[in-house]
């Protein structure tokens, strides 16, 4: 017991008599920020995560009012007639001498997709359309918001959540029929959202194989073909809103951006299936989400142009 107290007692002393340097209080700091930090970020990681596997849930909760039915025949009900699609395609688009050849693929996207609108319409109001990207296996229902703001943090279905929704630009008109549509999402890590579009960046044989965007609504299917996938600031012309009286600028607008894209094949091509036909002013659909490190102002946009449109159950009418 005696040596115990007495170890005490030079321990104590030991410690009365040390001195910190300034280096050694520094590095002690240092340590005690770090590890401050460290905790932090591990904080804020798991709840992005939770957030993240939320947001996923929901997307496969959806899932139950749109499936794409391996056939070849359409056997959806008739909701427009031919003079209501002309009617259609006079917003969207002007007609085109040639004719759109869509892929084998694509007709039967077109044959076996079926959607539950009036469903997604009760779960969200604003619900504006469903957008399909065979290329990255990407399937979202669309809000059409108030501003651009409300749907950054807010899920289809209007839960809180940093994943938030597709979005239509709220400048554009929500029965889309101006000649620039643009869709946001978030750019997940997780691949969900609009994570997947830098698939398109990455690899070019993306758009070759798989070309095509469709965007689905009680009226019909909209069917647009890939030509181009860059980035831009978001201050940039590049987000210009054309409403649907404006054909000469979307047509100078659609050129501009077929210069811009990466796409070579496609820029340089002489087949009509592959090089849209912007003389004609057909809509243009851009798909945009953040770029780069988080907080900047860069954006991805994967962009295509219309080049048929089927309305629900009814014989196609080509662009």
């Amino acid at each position: 017991m005696g040596h115990q107290k007495k170890d005490k007692e030079v321990l104590k002393k030991a410690l009365r008599e040390a001195k910190f340097t300034p280096v050694s209080r520094f590095l002690l700091g240092l340590v005690i920020v770090l590890g401050i930090g460290v905790i932090v970020a591990a904080v804020l990681f798991a709840l992005k995560l939770s957030e993240e596997v939320k947001a996923q849930k929901e997307a496969e909760a959806l899932e139950r009012f749109y499936s794409i039915k391996e056939t070849e025949e359409n056997t959806g009900d008739a909701v427009l007639s031919g003079g209501e699609q002309a009617g259609t395609l006079a917003r969207i688009g002007a007609d085109r001498d040639d004719v759109a050849i869509l892929s084998d693929e694509a007709e039967r996207v077109i044959a076996g997709f079926s959607a539950d609108y009036e469903g997604l319409r009760a779960v969200n109001p604003n619900f504006a359309g469903i957008l399909y990207v065979p290329a990255v296996d990407l399937i979202e229902p669309v809000a059409a918001g108030t501003d651009n703001q409300e749907y950054l943090k807010k899920t289809f279905r209007g839960a809180a959540n940093a994943a938030g929704a597709v979005f239509l630009d709220a400048g554009c008109d929500a029965d889309l029929s101006d000649l620039h549509l643009i869709l946001y999402g978030h750019n997940m890590r997780n691949g969900s959202r609009f994570g997947s579009l830098k698939l398109f960046l990455q690899d070019e044989s993306l758009a070759e194989r798989e070309p095509y965007i469709y965007l689905c609504r009680e009226d019909g299917i909209r069917i647009y073909r890939i030509f181009a996938c860059y980035t831009a600031s978001e201050q940039t012309d590049d987000f210009m809103l054309i409403p649907a009286e404006e054909a000469e600028l979307a047509s100078a607008y659609g050129k501009q951006a077929l210069k811009r894209g990466l796409y070579r094949s496609v820029r340089e091509s002489d087949d009509a299936e592959d090089m849209p036909d912007f003389d004609t002013s057909p809509q243009i659909l851009t798909l945009a989400t953040c770029s780069g490190r988080a907080g900047t102002n860069r954006r991805l946009l994967v962009q295509a142009a219309l080049v048929s449109f089927h309305g629900s159950g009814a014989a196609p009418l080509e662009i």
